[in-house]
């Protein structure tokens, strides 16, 4: 399924007249510098294909014939390598650099046999008998651009001096791939995305741009040791796929992963990509909004996550969605593991059910904030707040994966989710807005899976009739503490930086001292008013709360704190939006 929807993609992709996907049997390939040579073969020039992007430089990218696929041994490119290869020059101290140079040479005279060949490889064979290296030497020898282009053992290929095309691969369209290059003709069978019967391929192509792999790439179909095998299988023919299947969904999926997509998406150590049935959706792009669900919002354009929420509550609102039409929507989660690419998950559905599922996220951590907050979180927001520092790579390494899949599928958020989000409150004492959506949204989910169906879920803000008491220590803590902040003007430290961990978790240990402090603080207060709207709040507060329990549990602490942010929230809203 996951291989036939890459295919699919490839198919729809390279159908477009504007679609920049790479054919059949070729590949776009980032090549920082081009030989320039004459119709004789002799070097000319070495242009430099790099731009400053940033504060890096970036090579352009040329379509060049597909790339072997080597971790080890000697496998040429035709007509585009590094300079070991190209040229015999010998940047790593290697043994066998002269092997290399060889085989390079004997590739294109396999491919193009004497008579054959168009011009621009003509010129290319002329330049490799004329002592490539000599002549490089010679004319550039001395200068810092060819120093770098030996030392990083740079990529190159070339271009044809006097000629518009951009290299010399622009005349042979058309001319590769030859039928069944890539296959083993000894291996046919019936292709598991085709369903035809067609040459398998036995090895395929890497793919690169998951985080952590290898920057050679790594595999998603790979079959290298005998456990792995069955039925006598070698490889690959364990799952049999045509060259065309092949290159479909892995020039697919590795279109999808290039640098700087706007299909692809980290969260953790998980690499997301996600596609569309349809290029753009009439009513929502979901493909373009995807990524404003999980990323920070971009810094030149920080509301732009905000106008993404809006549009899909607008879209799900309309009466119009188009889950009727079929249109789909794939979103493939993967992850580094050694060579090989693990598939985390994959999910597929109508446009219709993930914005149904996403609107219900948002909707189970939507909760009270403060005026200058964002009136939407990310995802990335909510993991980080559960990290210690507030840093990314301190999360759990697959609890952001782990919460998207749950939004995807509508499923209560993993336990660790509202595990490490209490650990985190206790330890800092802070619990702040993305911690209490986070817990609020667990509590949701969790009651609306398992618990009583008659029970009131979490609201967004203060709820003065929920009964539950970990709710109400919470809520009374909240006032404790402001009782003191009120009455002792300027305090550095209050009881939630003494208590908070003891109250959350023994209530019985704590809350009968803070009880008889309070009585000491409200003494202190000059303004009768508010001396008596504490004590009316307290006694609301504690008017069902029947004794204060020895223990809490983590799920009765992640009540707790809900409790104590609403009520702080409560507390400093302006009276005016209170009546409202």
């Amino acid at each position: 399924m996951i291989l036939q929807a890459l295919a699919e993609y490839y198919q729809r992709k390279v159908s477009d007249p504007k679609s920049d996907l790479a054919p059949i049997g070729w590949e776009w390939k980032e090549l920082p510098f081009l030989l320039v040579i004459n119709e004789e073969g002799d070097l000319r020039a070495i242009e430099d294909t790099r731009e400053k992007k940033g504060n890096r430089l970036r090579a352009k990218s040329f379509l060049v014939i597909q790339g072997e696929k080597r971790s080890s041994g000697i496998k040429p490119n035709l007509l585009w390598d590094n300079v070991e290869y190209v040229l015999g020059a010998n940047p790593r101290g290697r043994s066998d650099f002269a092997k290399r140079h060889k085989a390079f040479k004997e590739r294109i005279a396999d491919e193009f046999p004497e008579g054959t060949e168009p011009l621009g490889v003509l010129a290319v064979k002329r330049f490799l008998d004329k002592n490539p290296l000599e002549q490089i030497n010679k004319k550039f020898g001395e200068s810092e651009l060819w120093k770098e282009i030996f030392e990083s053992n740079a990529f190159v290929t070339f271009r044809l001096e006097g000629d518009n095309s951009a290299t010399i691969f622009d005349e042979m369209r058309g001319l590769f791939p030859k039928e069944d290059s890539f296959a083993d003709p000894q291996e046919r069978g019936i292709c598991l995305v085709s369903g035809k019967k067609a040459q398998i391929l036995k090895l395929h192509p890497a793919i690169k741009g998951v985080r952590g792999t290898n920057t050679s790439g790594a595999s998603v179909v790979s079959f290298n040791l005998d456990a792995f095998s069955s039925y006598g299988k070698r490889q690959n023919f364990n799952a049999p796929l045509s060259n065309e299947a092949v290159f479909a969904y892995s020039t697919g999926l590795n279109y999808l992963l290039r640098r700087d997509s706007e299909n692809k998406v980290s969260v953790g150590n998980t690499t997301i990509v996600f596609w569309a049935d349809k290029a753009e959706q009439e009513l929502f792009d979901m493909e373009q909004n995807f990524p404003l669900f999980i990323n920070d919002p971009p810094k030149d354009d920080p509301d732009r996550g905000v106008r993404a929420v809006r549009a899909l509550y607008q879209f799900a609102s309309s009466g119009k969605m188009p889950a009727s039409s079929g249109e789909r929507f794939f979103v493939l989660g993967l992850a580094p593991n050694a060579a090989r690419i693990s598939v985390r998950f994959w999910r597929s559905g109508t446009l219709n059910d993930f914005s149904e599922k996403m609107i219900q996220h948002f909707d189970d951590i939507e909760i009270v904030k403060g005026p200058k907050e964002p009136e939407f979180l990310t995802l990335n927001q909510l993991i980080r707040s559960t990290a210690v520092g507030r840093k990314m790579e301190n999360a759990l390494p697959k609890l952001a994966a782990d919460v998207l899949t749950s939004v995807m599928d509508g499923t209560p958020y993993p336990k660790p989710f509202m595990q490490q989000c209490v650990m985190r409150i206790r330890a800092e004492k802070h619990i702040g807005r993305a911690r209490a959506a986070i817990l609020k949204g667990c509590i949701n989910r969790y009651q609306r899976k398992y618990g009583d169906k008659r029970r009131e879920a979490l609201s967004v803000a203060l709820d003065r009739e929920n009964l539950s008491t970990a709710y109400r220590l919470g809520r009374l803590f909240a006032v404790l503490e402001r009782i003191q902040e009120v009455s002792h003007p300027g305090i550095n430290a209050t009881i939630r930086d003494r208590f908070y961990g003891a109250a959350s978790s023994s209530p019985v240990s704590v809350f009968p001292r803070l009880l008889k402090l309070k009585n000491h603080h409200l003494a202190k207060m000059e303004n009768q008013g508010q001396k008596t709207f504490y004590e009316r709040e307290i006694g609301e507060i504690i008017s069902e709360i029947k004794a204060f329990p020895r223990f809490l549990p983590i799920d009765q602490q992640a009540l707790f704190a809900v409790g104590y942010y609403h009520q702080r929230q409560e507390i400093f809203r302006k009276k005016e939006e209170r009546n409202k």
